[in-house]
């Protein structure tokens, strides 16, 4: 506490109760763990939404894509999602739509 205490004394007054060992060292206190690693888990974090907000949209145009209604997407039906974004389809290793295709073909279909 005097480290905190001579680093904060050229700032002027300060309440020594307040820092670290009252409410706000108890309330931002369990926080800075997360506030420190947070530059770290954020690109993870971004990842995982971008690839959440994916698999939406892949439901999303499974539904569209599904002309007869049965509730089954068919190889046909997904050959004409990838034949609408611009894609090759390959039934048996079909690759992954990206975000922007499923956006550009739900854009178009809905």
């Amino acid at each position: 506490m005097n480290i905190l205490r001579r680093a904060l004394s050229d700032f002027g007054d300060f309440n020594e109760a307040m820092i670290m060992e009252g409410k706000l060292g108890r309330y931002l206190g369990p926080l800075i763990p997360i506030i420190a690693l947070s530059p770290i888990l954020a690109p993870f974090i971004y990842l995982m939404e971008r690839e959440n907000q994916r698999e939406d949209l892949k439901h999303e145009a499974s539904i569209v894509a599904d002309a007869n209604r049965d509730g089954i997407t068919s190889y046909d039906e997904w050959a004409n999602v990838y034949r609408t974004v611009g894609v090759h389809y390959d039934p048996s290793n079909p690759k992954d739509l990206t975000l922007n295709q499923l956006e550009s073909y739900l854009g178009q279909n809905l």
